[in-house]
């Protein structure tokens, strides 16, 4: 069905007056003495507009971290325990043979070595009723390492599941399982470095302003625009202030740098949708129709990689709505198994007050939330009539507070924003100053009031691996 917008407003024209009697100013007699009836409040037709998520996210999702560089980073390890994958299908040799095979493009370190080492007990994760070693390591080329494997019992093959002995297929995985069944007096083996990665960004550049002039600053309105004040000023203030903190909050979500404007001197920051895309797990359904067992494959996938056991799910408004189709419909009263860790204290009636829907599915709780940056429509007011790229999508933040397993005092967020400030500011997350021959100080020969804002921020997603992106196609 065709949506269509609306913004004009009806003309009255009430029986029994003149509306040339109401023109402003009225002018007709020095003893007019009308009172004109209006409400004396500006009406806000679209609500408060307050877009940012700022309150759900900070806490247990996020938190502030100051950084003295433009640059920062930090340092994530990865798994503990290895595996390759295969580069391309090679026939199996029979029973208690060894077969070559070269390690895929996946398994490499950036020097271009991999974890391969010889004694190491291994599986197909095709096969993996089925052990061998790796009898030998003929290559070693960069990125191009050759391994022999050698079944463990004279009656196996090494061989993919599926293929009936008769191939290693490429793709197929290959399981480490510890150097096991050396036998008496071994010798010394070589040993599996733990390997992290460092992680780059950068802060970029968040600035607004607005200047009224003189006249504009003296003029009394006849409504209450802002905060019970009757001048422009205070409502152009009050609208700058939320737009940057919204536009913040968007770049935190979507940022992903800014290379062809580098000439100025800036880099961008990389959001946190990017990072999820890149390093995350996405799940794809049919858009508007989501299944149960779409649903599970979202909940198995970020049980395999890590899940704290509590989500944030932002959403656009037809994710949401075809989800509370499926789930609420489907699973009714399950909400009663959820947990709430991340409200701070606040429980069920915190949830309630950011208008959260919660579910509960493969031992993880879900608060969903509808996110406006994802819809036009709520966002600026207009119909998407091409298309919106965020249709259908949602975004799943891990709620949970990080805790080192050995030094139990030091406890990382799900992600961060990162500052950066002027020292001789006092280090402000967002400068404010106002200026001008009408600011209050500050004075220039101008006389207009100008008030700036001015941030520097980035942001640090932290084990995106644990996040994932839910969207229809």
């Amino acid at each position: 069905m065709a949506v269509t917008q609306n913004y004009t407003a009806p003309a009255y024209s009430p029986s029994g007056f003149a509306t040339s009697q109401f023109n402003y100013p009225i002018l007709l007699n020095d003893l007019n003495s009308n009172d004109r009836s209006f409400m004396k409040e500006l009406i806000r037709k679209y609500g408060a507009e307050n877009y940012g998520l700022w309150q759900l996210l900070m806490g247990k999702t996020a938190t502030y971290e100051w950084t003295a560089n433009k640059q920062y980073y930090h340092y994530e390890k990865r798994e503990l325990h290895d595996s390759l994958s295969v580069a391309s299908t090679v026939s199996a040799t029979g029973a208690g043979n060894s077969v070559n095979i070269t390690v895929g493009a996946d398994s490499y370190y950036i020097t271009g070595a991999c974890a391969a080492r010889v004694n190491e007990t291994c599986v197909l994760a095709s096969n993996q009723s089925v052990l061998f070693y790796i009898s030998a390591i003929p290559s070693t080329a960069s990125n191009n390492w050759v391994i022999t494997l050698t079944p463990s019992n004279t009656t196996d093959i090494v061989a993919s599941g599926n293929t009936n002995g008769a191939q290693v297929l490429a793709g197929d995985a290959i399981l480490f399982r510890g150097i096991m069944d050396i036998g008496e007096a071994s010798t010394l083996s070589q040993g599996l470095a733990p390997v992290y990665d460092k992680i780059y960004d950068t802060t970029t550049e968040h600035r607004d302003d607005f200047t009224i002039t003189d006249f504009a600053t003296m003029e009394k309105q006849e409504v209450r625009l802002s905060d019970g004040q009757f001048y422009y000023k205070y409502l152009a203030m009050d609208d700058m202030n939320k737009r940057f903190m919204n536009n913040m909050f968007v770049k935190v979500m979507e940022a992903n740098g800014a290379s062809n404007r580098s000439a100025n001197g800036t880099y961008g920051t990389i959001g946190v949708q990017p990072r999820v895309s890149a390093n995350g797990s996405t799940i794809q359904y049919t858009a508007g129709a989501p299944t149960i067992t779409d649903f599970h494959t979202l909940g198995r996938t970020l049980n395999f990689y890590g899940a704290p056991g509590e989500y944030h799910m932002l959403m656009d408004f037809f994710s949401k709505q075809a989800l509370d189709d499926l789930l609420f419909t489907t699973y009714k009263g399950t909400f009663l198994n959820a947990t709430w860790e991340s409200f701070d204290g606040g429980g069920k009636e915190a949830a309630a007050a950011y208008g959260f829907d919660t579910f509960r599915e493969d031992n993880i709780t879900y608060h969903f939330k509808l996110n406006p940056m994802y819809n036009p429509e709520m966002f600026y007011k207009r119909v998407a009539t091409k298309g919106n790229s965020y249709a259908n999508y949602s975004l799943l933040i891990p709620q949970r507070i990080n805790q080192d397993p050995k030094m139990q005092s030091v406890t990382y967020p799900s992600f961060q924003i990162i500052w950066q400030a002027l020292q001789t500011l006092g280090s402000p997350r967002i400068y404010t100053w106002e200026y001008g021959g009408a600011a209050p100080s500050n004075k220039t020969a101008t006389l207009n009031d100008t008030v700036s804002m001015m941030s520097y921020f980035g942001c640090r997603v932290i084990a995106p691996n644990q996040y994932a992106l839910f969207v229809g196609v």
